[in-house]
């Protein structure tokens, strides 16, 4: 079955917060992304509680914008770096996101994210 277009779901392979930037691990379940993982296919719509849990992702390709969490302070306009946990960072990092278009103030915190192309 080949994928057209749209959000997609899977399994979860643990627990993964609203929002996060997710990977398929070698089961085929979802994990949450490190820094420097380039392989994040999306980011979750809904939290998993537990594995196995079916989760719908919004594929990092899509059009528009993305909501991200946010490791810390972010700025308007910065660029957002992955960061551990799934999360986006500014400065360091090798995995670049996109550009923040609201502010966070403190790890935790929601950033709508316009993509890098």
């Amino acid at each position: 079955m080949q994928y057209c277009e749209g959000n997609y779901s899977l399994p979860a392979g643990a627990a993964i917060p609203l929002y996060s930037i997710v990977k398929i691990d070698s089961s085929g379940n979802l994990v949450v992304c490190a820094a420097a993982d380039a392989n994040a296919i999306g980011t979750t719509l809904r939290e998993a509680f537990a594995a196995a849990e079916v989760v719908p992702v919004r594929p990092l390709h899509a059009n528009g914008s993305h909501i991200m969490i946010a490791s810390g302070a972010i700025a308007v306009g910065d660029v957002c770096n992955q960061a551990a946990s799934g999360k986006i960072q500014t400065g360091a990092g090798t995995v670049k996101r996109g550009y923040a278009k609201t502010a966070a103030t403190a790890d935790g915190e929601y950033v709508e994210v316009l993509p890098a192309l």
